[in-house]
């Protein structure tokens, strides 16, 4: 697998809450394949990591959103996390750089609860149209309180 993204160039989008083995796995072997990787966030501080819902690594920033383009890539990977979709889909300029991919048909790898999912899609992962702007409504939240074994239902 070395070398066959050499000169690709990746962005890797996520915040606070990011399920750190759904970026930190990508991550690796995205490099071990030869392409340049970004972690870029929200903010230029390192990220707070968690498995699962324990808080653990902080994950450092490559580069804050504002400060890049899309078109400086050649495909985004969307990692998953208790928190970080949520704080992520609400955000215009994330919308916006997510957009850019579908757009320019580069390709977008998401895992687990990412933003803007719709898993009756046959888990094709993010539709551009069906990134979100509103945090998760009350059935959303219990939902994810069952899986993670808080009860609520």
């Amino acid at each position: 697998m070395a070398g066959q993204l050499d000169g690709k160039r990746i962005a890797i989008l996520a915040t606070d809450g990011v399920e750190q083995a759904e970026l930190l796995s990508p991550q690796e072997a995205l490099m071990k394949a030869g392409a340049k990787v970004d972690v870029i966030s929200l903010k230029t501080d390192a990220i707070q990591g968690f498995d699962h819902i324990t808080p653990d690594k902080k994950i450092a920033v490559d580069k804050a959103l504002e400060s890049v383009d899309a078109a400086d890539y050649d495909g985004l990977v969307l990692p998953g996390g208790a928190q970080n979709p949520d704080r992520l889909r609400t955000e215009p300029a994330v919308q916006a750089f997510v957009r850019a991919f579908f757009e320019a048909g580069k390709p977008v790898g998401a895992s687990a609860t990412r933003p803007g999912s719709d898993r009756r899609r046959g888990g094709q992962g993010p539709h551009p149209d069906q990134l979100q702007d509103h945090p998760p409504g009350p059935e959303e939240r219990r939902r994810r309180r069952r899986r993670s074994g808080g009860g609520g239902g």
